[in-house]
C-alpha cells in the first residue's frame, strides 16, 4: 500500500454542507439539485418497494444539515437496487415513544406474574 493509499484509509469522512451536497448529484432534468430536496430526503426519506421509508443520513449542527459524499452513495445505490428489483435489507425500526412505553408495561407485567 502506498504512503498515499494509507493516508487515504485513515483521513476523517469530510462533512459537506447540503449545498455542496447537492452538487454531486447530477443534474437529470435540466435543473441543478436544489439542497431543500436533500432536506426532504433527511427527514422524510424515499419510499422503497417493500413500503419502508429510507432516509439520507445526515447531522444537524447549530449552522445546518451536513452530510458526507459516502451517504449520498449509500443513498444513491440503495434506491438504485430497489427501483432495480434487488432486495433491500429491512432495517429494523425503533418503535415511537408511545410503542416503546406500551413495551416497557407489558414487559413489567410480565415480570408481575413470572413470565
Amino acid at each position: 500500500m502506498s504512503q498515499t493509499e494509507a493516508q487515504q484509509n485513515t483521513t476523517p469522512t469530510t462533512l459537506l454542507g447540503l449545498g455542496a451536497a447537492a452538487r454531486l448529484i447530477p443534474s437529470l432534468k435540466g435543473k441543478p439539485t436544489h439542497p431543500a430536496t436533500l432536506i426532504r430526503w433527511i427527514l422524510n426519506g424515499v419510499r422503497l418497494t417493500n413500503g419502508q421509508s429510507f432516509k439520507l443520513a445526515a447531522r444537524k449542527y447549530p449552522g445546518g444539515w451536513a452530510t458526507t459524499r459516502e451517504a449520498i452513495e449509500e443513498f444513491v445505490d440503495t434506491l438504485t437496487r430497489d427501483r432495480c428489483g434487488e432486495p433491500v435489507p429491512a432495517k429494523p425500526m425503533k418503535p415511537t415513544a408511545r410503542r416503546q412505553a406500551e413495551i416497557n408495561r407489558a414487559e413489567h407485567a410480565a415480570d408481575l406474574v413470572g413470565i
